[in-house]
C-alpha cells in the first residue's frame, strides 16, 4: 500500500470528501454500498475499487483506512457481512487470507444444500463456452455477458485454446494515428468508444485531476492505457492521449501530450498540453522531477545494486565477451581506426599540445627547447631545465611529439 494522508492534511479531506461521496450509507447497522467503479463491470456484487495516491484498490481497504486505521502487512480486510461492496466499517475486521476462506467455509458460502461445491457454470456450459471461443467470432467479454460470469473466469476457461489470429491480407495497415483518425471518424464508433472511455475515469471537479482507474502501463508511477481494435488489428493507446483526441482533435506525430499536473493517470483534458519530447524533458527538469543526485536509485536503494560479489561479471563471468569473444575481434569492422578514427574525422575535438589539461610545456617552450638543442644543449640539460624527463625533450626534438608545433 503506498503513502497513507496524514490526518487533518489537505490531502487527506480531500480523499475522505471523494470517498464518501461515492458510498451510499445507511444505519450504523446497514450496508453501505459503493457506488463507484466495481472490480467485475458484468457482477454487481463485485468488490468496490478506487484510486489512491495514483494506484487502484478496493473501495472497502480504504474504508477500513480511513475509519480505523493502518492495516498490517500481510493481512487482508474482510467483510463480515459477507457483501464484496460494503464499505460499512462496522462491517470490517482484519485477517489473514486462511482466515478469510475459513470464515467462508463456516458461513456455507462455498457449498451448497446438497454439499457440493458451488459453481456458476455447468460441465455442459464450460465445454459449450470453449468450443465457440475456439471456432472464434466472439470476444471473451460477449462470453462473459451471456453467461453471467466476469471475463477473467473465460479467460481461465479458454487461454491458450485459440489459434493465433492470422492477419488479413486485404486489409490495410495503419498506423496507431491512421487507426484512431478513421475510427473516430465514424459518429457510431466513435460514441462507442467515448463511452467506453469515459466509464473507466473517475471525473471530479473540472480544475481537479480526472483518474484513470483501468488498465495501466505499470502497477507504479504507470500511464493508463486502452485497447482499440480496428480492421481485426489491436492497438494499445495511453489513456491521456486518447483523452486529448477526444477533446481537442489530432496530434502530430513528433508530439508529446505532457501533463500540467505531473499525475501520469489523470485523464482531464484541460491538464494536458502538446510538447516536444524535449520540452517534456525540460518541464520534468524544471520542476525537479529527474531522479538525479542523492535522489537517484543508486543512492535511495544501494541494496538493489548489484556489486561487487553480486555483480553480473561475478555470477556469470562466461557472459562476458573477453578475448577473441571480444567485439574488437568478432567485428573489427566497427573499430574506428586509421583514417576512421575521431583523432582523424574531428582534430578540432581533441585537446593538444598547452590545451591538453595534463600538459607540461607551452607552444612556446616546445620551440625554445629545438632551438636550444640545436644550439648544442644537451637532453638532460633541458630536461632539468623544463621541468620533465630527458625521453621526453628526445621525442620532441626527434618530431614524435609535439609534432603540431612548427
Amino acid at each position: 500500500m503506498t503513502a497513507f494522508p496524514d490526518p487533518g492534511s489537505d490531502a487527506r479531506v480531500g480523499l475522505e470528501r471523494r470517498f464518501w461521496s461515492k458510498v451510499k450509507r445507511g444505519s450504523p447497522d446497514e450496508c453501505w454500498i459503493w457506488q463507484g467503479a466495481r472490480m467485475s463491470t458484468e457482477a454487481s456484487s463485485s468488490h468496490g475499487i478506487c484510486s489512491l495516491s495514483g494506484h487502484v484498490t478496493t473501495a472497502h481497504r480504504v474504508a477500513y483506512l480511513l475509519t480505523t486505521g493502518p492495516i498490517p502487512k500481510g493481512k487482508v480486510i474482510c467483510h463480515s457481512c459477507d457483501n464484496p461492496p460494503c464499505c460499512n466499517p462496522a462491517h470490517l475486521f482484519v485477517g489473514t487470507r486462511g482466515d478469510n476462506v475459513r470464515d467462508m467455509i463456516s458461513k456455507g458460502r462455498r457449498y451448497d444444500a446438497t454439499g457440493k461445491l458451488k459453481v456458476t457454470l455447468s460441465r455442459e456450459q464450460v465445454r459449450d463456452i470453449t468450443d465457440r471461443y475456439v471456432a472464434g467470432g466472439i470476444s471473451q467479454h460477449d462470453l462473459a455477458r451471456e453467461y453471467g460470469v466476469g471475463r477473467l473466469t473465460i479467460w481461465r476457461l479458454t487461454r491458450g485454446m485459440r489459434q493465433p489470429r492470422q492477419p488479413n491480407e486485404d486489409a490495410a495497415e495503419h498506423t496507431l494515428n491512421e487507426a484512431l483518425a478513421l475510427l473516430l471518424s465514424s459518429l457510431n464508433e466513435r460514441t462507442v468508444l467515448e463511452q467506453r472511455f469515459w466509464s473507466k475515469v473517475e471525473r471530479g471537479e473540472p480544475t481537479k485531476c480526472w483518474l484513470w482507474i483501468g488498465s495501466v502501463t505499470r502497477k507504479k508511477y504507470g500511464y493508463g492505457r486502452l485497447h482499440v481494435t480496428f480492421t481485426g488489428k489491436q492497438y494499445s493507446i495511453l489513456a491521456h492521449r486518447l483523452s486529448f483526441l477526444l477533446a481537442r482533435g489530432h496530434i502530430p506525430d513528433d508530439m508529446c501530450v505532457c501533463h500540467a499536473c505531473d499525475t501520469p493517470l489523470c485523464v482531464n483534458p484541460m491538464h494536458l498540453f502538446l510538447g516536444t519530447h524535449s520540452e517534456n524533458v525540460a518541464d520534468r527538469q524544471s520542476k525537479g522531477r529527474t531522479a538525479s543526485g542523492e535522489r537517484n536509485g543508486s543512492y535511495t536503494h544501494p541494496e538493489r545494486r548489484p556489486r561487487g560479489d553480486r555483480s553480473g561479471l561475478r555470477l556469470h563471468p562466461e557472459r562476458a565477451a573477453r578475448g577473441e569473444r571480444s567485439g574488437a575481434y568478432t567485428h573489427p569492422e566497427r573499430v574506428l581506426r586509421g583514417d576512421r578514427s575521431g583523432s582523424r574525422l574531428h582534430p578540432e575535438s581533441r585537446p593538444r599540445g598547452e590545451h591538453n589539461p595534463a600538459a607540461k610545456l607551452t607552444n612556446e617552450q616546445v620551440r625554445d627547447i629545438r632551438t636550444r638543442y640545436a644550439a648544442g644543449a644537451s637532453k638532460a640539460e633541458l630536461g632539468r631545465l623544463f621541468g620533465v624527463s630527458h625521453r621526453s625533450i628526445r621525442d620532441i626534438v626527434n618530431g614524435k611529439k609535439w609534432t603540431h608545433v612548427q
